[in-house]
């Protein structure tokens, strides 16, 4: 439970808030800065939670707890003012509306909605291509088993993986990731290893 959650945050894109009641039909205008609190308190508890080696069941919980809050704001968002873009609320608002449906798992229908949404944005720069990838992968992953990039990782008590029954080969999916942008999956990993490394490393410490 504890590596699917915090999964994205340990091995996504590598960049890098509870929405609470004061958004609710906020202007649009507001969209960024709520996008930023969102974001923040997502990325604080999950930073926790890659330094955990080991099941905690409170923390767990809060995060879910945070994933449902976020997503209900994020969909209000949506409902309102459209899917935030680059374009119209600045490419850090775009990207924390992506991963906070990334991170939208208990509402698979908003997760779909949201990855059309962003195909509608016509995938122009390299970062929406990416990001499209990455929640069509998170989609497919729920609905069959299987990936189409390989870029959901699990975290193992080896470390990090990426199962290679979840895949078709390792040689066809290099091939996508290539056409979005993504480098190979041998990189992604090395990376991911690496992070996951320095975040153990960091909680001994």
């Amino acid at each position: 439970m504890k590596a699917a959650l915090a999964l994205a945050a340990s091995v996504g894109l590598l960049w890098l808030g509870c929405a609470g009641p004061g958004w609710a039909q906020a202007s649009c205008d507001t969209v960024p800065r709520q996008l930023e609190t969102m974001i923040g308190e997502d990325q604080a508890l999950r930073a926790r939670m890659n330094r955990q080696q080991g099941s905690d069941a409170t923390l767990d919980a809060e995060v879910l707890a945070l994933d449902a809050r976020n997503t209900a704001a994020l969909k209000d968002i949506v409902a309102r003012c459209g899917w935030p873009d680059a374009a119209r609320h600045g490419e850090p608002a775009a990207h924390a509306a992506w991963l906070l449906a990334q991170h939208a798992d208990h509402d698979v229908e908003f997760q779909l909605q949201a990855l059309d949404l962003i195909r509608k944005t016509g995938l122009r720069d390299a970062l929406t291509r990416k990001e499209f990838a990455y929640l069509t992968d998170r989609i497919a992953l729920k609905r069959s088993g299987k990936q189409v990039y390989g870029t959901q990782l699990k975290v193992v008590p080896a470390g990090v993986v990426l199962p290679p029954e979840e895949i078709d080969s390792i040689a066809a999916v290099d091939r996508r990731r290539a056409e979005v942008g993504l480098g190979s999956v041998a990189e992604y990993l090395r990376m991911a290893r690496q992070k996951l490394a320095r975040a153990r490393a960091g909680q001994r410490q």
